[in-house]
């Protein structure tokens, strides 16, 4: 099939890919405002019964070991805390694709949901210790869904049956996200923002996902949220937590030293911080 003939079936996949739910879409218009109303996003969580039923399983799990059982998302804000139970919620905003198999770029299950929780737990910290007004749910959010588009392109991707694109890699010393261009018309991160698009995703999520290797491109205002996910992002790669052929085939946009300049004690503080939280959280989910 020709390049031009895959991007046709690309789009059609992208058009043709499940949107969220309702609450989940909801949720993350809520925390993608400027200024958010945390009882407003948890009264919008206790709406859907599945996933106050998933936050619930979660925070009866041995991960939370509460001495009384929790039948109410009121009553675990009280046990664990308001922006736990957000946490919760805004995991199970990945749970589409936790389990999927990439086989396009040689990914395992699970192998993409890691590489992006730590990417979203990377950008939190990374924020936490940051000047710039960046909500850490935002970031959260935005690192978790920041790969979006490997989901659709993975089926189409002939790495599986072929080292086509890492051949080139290797012989080139290029981005892998130029290989991706050149194979199928389109790479992950125009595919993921065009998924993102059609579901009517904020304006930021939507520049995160789609220059999150190329954060210079973004428009000026989303910039910050950008440069945040392409930093996290490499992070969790230099960490060893890829989501498969591609780890580490992408270069570090300099420019983020406009707006983070972290000294290696912050970033090393900041690894050992994801890995701490990347174990509790990964306990927490797999038990919901």
């Amino acid at each position: 099939m020709s390049n031009t003939g895959i991007r046709k079936d690309i789009t059609r996949a992208i058009q043709n890919a499940p949107l969220p739910s309702a609450t989940a879409t909801r949720l993350i218009q809520l925390i993608s405002q400027t200024e958010y109303d945390l009882d407003e996003v948890l009264a919008v969580i206790k709406m859907d019964t599945g996933m106050t039923s998933h936050i619930l399983r979660v925070v009866n799990s041995a991960a939370f070991n509460l001495l009384k059982p929790v039948n109410t998302i009121d009553r675990a804000i009280v046990y664990i805390g308001a922006w736990e139970v957000l946490e919760i919620g805004l995991m199970n905003l990945s749970s589409f694709f936790r389990d999927k198999k990439l086989t396009g770029y040689q990914a395992e299950a699970r192998d993409l949901w890691r590489h992006d929780l730590r990417t979203a737990i990377a950008a939190r910290e990374l924020t936490r210790r940051s000047s710039l007004e960046i909500y850490p749910e935002l970031a959260f959010t935005a690192g978790l869904l920041h790969d979006i588009g490997k989901i659709v392109l993975s089926d189409f991707f002939p790495l599986a049956a072929s080292r086509q694109a890492s051949d080139l890699i290797q012989q080139q010393g290029a981005d892998f996200i130029i290989q991706e261009k050149k194979l199928l018309g389109i790479n992950h991160a125009e595919a993921g923002a065009e998924l993102a698009a059609i579901w009517k995703l904020p304006g930021s999520l939507q520049a995160a996902i789609h220059h999150h290797h190329h954060p210079s491109r973004a428009d000026q205002i989303y910039k910050p949220l950008v440069f945040l996910i392409h930093l996290a992002d490499i992070l969790a790669m230099m960490d060893g937590y890829g989501s498969g052929v591609d780890i580490l085939q992408y270069s570090l946009d300099p420019s983020y030293l406009d707006y983070y300049n972290f000294s290696s004690d912050e970033i090393g503080l900041v690894q050992f911080k994801v890995e701490e939280e990347f174990q509790k959280m990964e306990a927490k989910i797999g038990t919901g």
